[in-house]
């Protein structure tokens, strides 16, 4: 079967058994965080990070037209860059968690508020880093 064909064939069954988009699911540990995700054509895959990889924590908002969706980017020491971003389910876990693993990270309510204000505005603002200036 045709590449592009069995990718259609694919995204149409997860579109029949419910599923709108990728499914994500956000695991937060003592040892790290891991993001799975499942996508419309059946492809899955997982990144992780140590809280002790994490080098920079930087939050922003996307503008997504109608609304705006906070996102968090993990950089880490090794291994590729992690996006997470509130309609992920168990955000509100993991922004919880933040100042319990990594010391000198900003509770959540801290930097909530100047990102979410204004609207439409990327607010990008570095909220950890382990880096030395």
């Amino acid at each position: 079967m045709n590449q592009g064909i069995a990718r259609t064939w694919e995204r149409l069954k997860s579109v029949l058994r419910g599923r709108k988009g990728t499914d994500f699911q956000l695991e937060i540990t003592e040892v790290g965080i891991t993001l799975k995700w499942l996508n419309l054509e059946n492809e899955s895959g997982e990144h992780f990070i140590q809280w002790g990889q994490v080098q920079t924590i930087t939050v922003y908002k996307r503008d997504l037209f109608t609304y705006d969706l906070i996102c968090l980017l993990f950089s880490s020491r090794i291994g590729p860059e992690i996006e997470l971003n509130e309609e992920m389910p168990n955000w509100q876990s993991l922004v919880d968690a933040l100042p319990q693993f990594l010391p000198g990270c900003p509770a959540y309510q801290d930097w909530w508020h100047p990102i979410a204000v204004p609207a439409f505005a990327t607010n990008e603002t570095v909220i950890y880093s382990r880096l030395k200036p």
